[in-house]
């Protein structure tokens, strides 16, 4: 049985056991993850060392704890086992812990349960975005309308955690849901002034789509974004854009999948392109849009050189 302040040394990986938390320090990590543990469970380590004597981890997600039977399990990363243990996917899914947009910095810190118990009154679903790195998912346009109502957002940037998010698709009866993925509801005074959005900027969204092309699926007004031009955004079972640049970069082919561009007709610069009557320079305009959209989502534009060029010539008028 553990006790209160008791260190245990496992291969470089300090263990502390205080009251209910275990702090994990992963050798080289500069940050600890905190997870609910019983006193009395069994810590053992699954994973072999590695030649310096440390726990061998996947590089992405650091060192873990998992829940199997009625041991805690030091060594597996949690993500994968709601995937393999299906039986006890709740009960690892309340170990997990994330950042989110009312958490201090990138340390993963908040668990399932502090978000549910922190939504409002009405919110039946847990909000949370997947991108390359934690200021990228704090940064997402994607996030701009759910941050002005005060809805917290969960930010995973681990790689691992747009595959484990297929997996834990609901949690304490709430719905996950990506941020930028579907549709975003509304209520029935938002909803109005949406519809009447769009019919005013039909003319403008027809308009980009057309310069645009085949270059993506589709173009709508946005129910995301307040402040930015424009953003990307998947249908509801899409994977994710950075996964899919992960998986190609590891020699795999991927079915070309262009996602959907949502603009903010409010913004400047579409205003801008709307009123263009010189037809290379709304090109030019409707290009910065898509490209904008995609250095925010964090994607590696097609050609740089070209996109320069563009934005001199939008800036030089």
């Amino acid at each position: 049985a553990a006790t209160n302040g008791v260190m245990f040394k496992n291969h470089g990986n300090s263990v502390t056991l205080n009251g209910n938390l275990v702090a994990i320090g992963a050798p080289g990590k500069s940050k600890a993850y905190l997870y609910e543990a019983v006193s009395g469970q069994e810590i053992s380590q699954l994973a072999p060392p590695d030649a310096t004597g440390h726990l061998i981890n996947d590089g992405l997600t650091g060192t873990r704890l998992a829940v199997s039977g009625n041991r805690v399990v030091l060594g597996a990363p949690a993500d994968d086992d709601l995937a393999e243990d299906a039986g006890n996917r709740e009960r690892i899914a309340k170990l997990l812990r994330f950042s989110s947009t009312q958490s201090d910095g990138p340390a993963p810190s908040v668990s399932l349960d502090d978000y549910i118990g922190r939504m409002p009154l009405g919110q039946d679903v847990i909000w949370y975005i997947t991108a390359d790195s934690y200021a990228a998912a704090k940064g997402s346009p994607q996030l701009e309308a759910l941050k002005a109502k005060g809805t917290e957002v969960l930010l995973m940037s681990d790689r691992i955690d747009e595959w484990m998010a297929g997996y834990l698709t609901e949690y304490s009866g709430k719905k996950l849901r990506h941020v930028g993925k579907g549709e975003i509801e509304l209520d029935a005074a938002a909803s109005e002034a949406q519809k009447a959005s769009e019919e005013a900027a039909a003319p403008v969204v027809a308009r980009i789509k057309q310069l645009l092309g085949e270059r993506v699926r589709e173009v709508k007004v946005s129910r995301r974004l307040t402040d930015s031009p424009s953003c990307l955004v998947l249908d509801e079972y899409d994977m994710a854009l950075h996964l899919r640049r992960v998986i190609k970069q590891s020699g795999h082919e991927m079915p070309e999948a262009n996602p959907t561009l949502e603009i903010n007709p409010k913004h400047a610069l579409v205003k801008r392109l709307e009123a263009e009557g010189n037809e290379a320079k709304a090109s030019d305009l409707a290009m910065l849009l898509l490209e904008q959209a995609q250095v925010a989502e964090g994607a590696q534009l097609e050609d740089p050189s070209a996109f320069v060029r563009r934005m001199n010539r939008i800036l030089l008028g």
